[in-house]
């Protein structure tokens, strides 16, 4: 786990040499949680939460295009619950990831060659893969509290597709600020070769997020 960490770091300095933009983002997410035992049975009573999330990342504007490639790290805290009022139970689940995501941003409306002064709005799609470790995972059965980060199937890291959509607003050349609403499905390794496959205890999660951001072109 720290080896991972410590390359994600170093990767994101490297990145970070070749960068045009720093952005920040941050808001609510919503998250889905779906939980898989052995012989594929569901739980199907496990209701979603909203917690928070944070990003923070680079960018390197493609020349003469609408398109900007980023790379970006997140720190995210995702929720679920569930209970059974016929056994008078109550379960809550949390998680804190930290994952680094990489990806593509198009922009409609916005000139090919920025204007030395120049202001308005564009609209951003976003399509991006990441990867994310947990780092706290609690369970809360009954009032009494679990530590499950070392236990299956919650110690798993989480590879996600990610599409997005927002609202920008450039206030100068350099400096703009944006609204958007990201989707992001989790997958696993062997789902992308041969589909949907479940052998152990397995936990999935559906996101969407809703979150304010700032970016600043940090070269002319």
């Amino acid at each position: 786990m720290k080896k991972v960490i410590n390359l994600l770091i170093v990767l994101l300095f490297v990145v970070s040499s070749f960068a045009q933009q720093v952005s920040m983002e941050s808001g609510k997410i919503v998250s889905k949680l779906s939980y898989a035992f052995p012989n594929g049975e569901i739980i199907d009573d496990i209701r979603p939460t909203t917690n928070y999330f944070m990003n923070v990342g680079y960018g390197y504007i493609i020349p003469n295009s609408l398109w900007t490639a980023f790379v970006n790290v997140s720190y995210k805290n995702l929720g679920a619950v569930a209970s059974n009022e016929l056994l008078n139970n109550y379960y809550e689940w949390s998680f804190d990831y930290l994952g680094l995501r990489a990806g593509m941003n198009y922009e409609f409306f916005k000139p090919y060659v920025m204007p030395y002064v120049w202001n308005g709005f564009t609209v951003g799609v976003k399509v991006a893969c990441a990867y994310e470790l947990p780092m706290v995972v609690t369970h809360n059965s009954n009032n009494l509290i679990y530590n499950l980060k070392e236990t299956e199937p919650y110690n798993k890291s989480i590879f996600y597709i990610n599409g997005g959509l927002s609202i920008n607003y450039y206030f100068t050349k350099k400096l703009a600020f944006s609204i958007s609403h990201d989707y992001f499905q989790a997958l696993k390794a062997h789902e992308l070769l041969y589909g949907h496959l479940v052998d152990n205890e397995e936990i999935k999660f559906t996101n969407r997020t809703f979150s304010l951001g700032i970016n600043y072109n940090i070269k002319k």
